[in-house]
């Protein structure tokens, strides 16, 4: 029951009536999002509802622990951390260092059998993980206040919109929405209606149809040129941000529509002019969960520049463990934590090409980071070091640009094009210079074009990149 799908569009409409059926009592209200977020989640497999539902009063539980016995308050939250990210590890990576090992033993000749380690991965673990943690987090360091009210804990970690792919919410921003009454106004269904209308245009309609460059340059045993690699590469780029900031546009509109304010979770990422301002327009909500909760109790910034590298190159390379068990994101997170510490290391030169890039420079150092963003995306969709290493080499030994490689151009121009257009379109309508009466007719304009091409040109993708991890 993806976003993009029927079921979901009816599911929503029932929910939606119920919850202002009972409008006037908050606690009804968290409780009909509360069972609507598990028959969402449940809808995937039932059978994981019992890890959300068992984590929850976990944590519910040594929360109410930190505040009844405040002496042994970090105990508790070591035994809340232990337990996330135990069944995270479990879940997620215990098959990928159990595999690694064994070829490892095998290399020395030991050659150790161990029975293969299948675990089906529960859809958002990762997310619906890190945002429970803030919780205890915030209790131990006092910067939220305790719940007593298991329906509003649960919510705050069930919440369905953030449920599969976030964004991350805190629990300082997002409980006290939980506990007071909600007032949705016709702002709220203006909002809503529109981010999801644009979060489904960017998914459906960019990012599936992109998805057609990519797959066939990525699947096993293709044979092509340099050429078609980088134009895959650049509609990768166009595809992930657009499927991943498409979701998290669809779940902040569904959560304006219920009367909740969501992160902001992209900010036009490839406009950025270094990778320290990539990462702060992409994904926002977990890079600044890595900094306030990983990097900054490494040390951050504090004791001298050689220990702000190490501790810069050891969160992004979590970054990339986060996204999954496999080399790939190793990798990729390696290369972007590289990335970082060198741009660290030159700004601490006070290079002005660096700090102060200046009207010329700016237009080139977005140009720059976009194509080394691309870089790191060959890792990240590669399905193995040796396939990336295979198209990469491609780019540089066989670049033979051709017709081939013309036509993917032209396809991807196009689709990226129209989203562009559309969005300078309602910029425009939303403009203080566009009269009042013309709001209307003009908005009509845009949410046509919007289901032209969405519904009647859109891709068949029914999954989320993000949705995996």
């Amino acid at each position: 029951m993806y976003f993009n799908s029927i079921g979901f569009f009816l599911f929503f409409i029932a929910v939606y009536v119920a919850y202002r059926l009972v409008s006037s009592w908050t606690k009804a209200q968290n409780l009909v999002l509360v069972l609507a977020s598990y028959v969402f989640y449940a809808a995937w497999d039932w059978r994981f509802l019992f890890l959300i539902v068992g984590s929850t009063l976990g944590d519910y539980w040594l929360g109410l622990c930190m505040v009844r016995r405040p002496t042994y308050k970090k105990r508790f939250l070591l035994a809340s951390l232990a337990m996330n990210l135990g069944v995270l590890f479990m879940f997620k990576y215990f098959g990928f260092f159990v595999q690694n090992f064994v070829a490892l033993m095998q290399q020395v000749g030991l050659g150790p059998t161990i029975p293969a380690w299948e675990v089906i991965l529960p859809l958002g673990i990762s997310f619906f993980t890190f945002q429970k943690m803030t919780y205890t987090i915030e209790l131990h360091r006092g910067n939220v206040e305790p719940t007593a009210d298991l329906v509003d804990f649960a919510l705050f970690v069930c919440f369905f919109p953030l449920l599969l792919s976030g964004p991350i919410e805190r629990a300082k921003t997002l409980l006290p929405q939980i506990r007071n009454p909600r007032l949705i106004t016709s702002e709220h269904g203006r909002e809503g209606l529109w981010l999801i209308a644009w979060g489904l245009f960017k998914k459906v309609y960019v990012a599936d149809n992109l998805a057609q460059i990519v797959d066939p340059v990525f699947a096993p045993n293709w044979h092509g040129t340099g050429s078609e690699v980088l134009i895959a590469l650049y509609a990768y780029a166009g595809q992930i941000y657009c499927d991943f900031s498409g979701y998290t546009d669809i779940a902040r509109g569904v959560a304006k529509l219920l009367g909740f304010d969501v992160r902001l979770n992209f900010n036009l990422p490839y406009l950025a002019t270094n990778p320290s301002d990539f990462w702060r327009r992409w994904h926002m909500s977990l890079s600044t969960w890595l900094r306030d909760y990983v990097y900054i109790p490494l040390g951050g910034s504090r004791e001298g520049l050689w220990k702000t590298c190490r501790n810069l190159f050891v969160t992004m390379v979590l970054v990339g463990l986060w996204h999954g068990a496999a080399w790939t994101f190793i990798v990729w997170g390696a290369y972007h934590g590289v990335l970082l510490v060198l741009h660290r290391l030159a700004s601490a030169g006070k290079n002005p090409w660096i700090t102060d890039l200046g009207f010329v420079g700016r237009p080139l150092g977005m140009v720059g980071m976009f194509h080394l963003t691309c870089l790191g995306w060959l890792f990240f969709r590669a399905q193995s070091l040796g396939q990336a290493s295979d198209l990469g080499s491609l780019i540089v030994v066989h670049f033979a640009p051709g017709a081939a490689a013309l036509q993917l151009s032209v396809t991807l121009l196009g689709y990226l094009s129209a989203a562009i257009l559309l969005m300078a379109f309602h910029r425009l309508v939303q403009s203080s210079r566009v009269p009042r009466s013309a709001y209307v007719p003009l908005g009509a304009v845009v949410y046509g074009l919007l289901f032209y091409f969405t519904v009647l040109h859109g891709g068949v993708s029914d999954s989320f990149i993000y949705a995996q991890f």
